[in-house]
């Protein structure tokens, strides 16, 4: 049995090792820092800036880059039950560092491949929970969005 202890440190040391291969050690990741990560059975991800996505469809043995239809500054990636939700955002040129828009990428099909989500006029998102096509997210509030 995995304790929550347990489960916390192989979660850093997984991030230490996403972080690293994020950094250039997988062929064709993008250079950034994982913000988050999440599994879904064997299969997990890794998430972070610059549109750095990573999934380990082996329990985290090896780990491949993927490119996302968005290539957002993503913060959060939730996998379940098949499915797998990215949120982040993009920046708006000519505002403060921060700003920006909301972007969510949605998988139905275990992460083969995704669909960008309306954010509607969320800024920058930091997370979010979905059940089929109806959650929550969570992130900035929007000054800096193009009308």
């Amino acid at each position: 049995m995995i304790t929550a202890r347990r489960a916390h440190i192989l979660i850093h040391a997984i991030g230490v090792l996403a972080a690293a291969i994020c950094g250039g050690w997988v062929a064709g990741a993008q250079a950034g820092a994982i913000r988050d990560m999440s599994a879904d059975g064997n299969t997990c991800w890794a998430v972070g800036d610059g549109g750095c996505v990573l999934v380990s469809r082996d329990a985290g043995a090896t780990w491949r880059a993927i490119t996302p239809t968005v290539p957002a500054n993503f913060q959060s990636v939730r996998a379940g039950g098949g499915e797998v939700w990215m949120f982040g955002g993009l920046g708006v040129p000519g505002h403060f560092s921060g700003a920006g828009v909301g972007i969510i990428l949605r998988s139905a099909d275990g992460g083969r491949s995704f669909q960008p989500i309306s954010a509607g006029a969320a800024g920058w998102l930091y997370g979010g929970c979905f059940s089929g096509a109806t959650g929550v997210t969570f992130g900035q509030a929007n000054t800096a969005a193009p009308a």
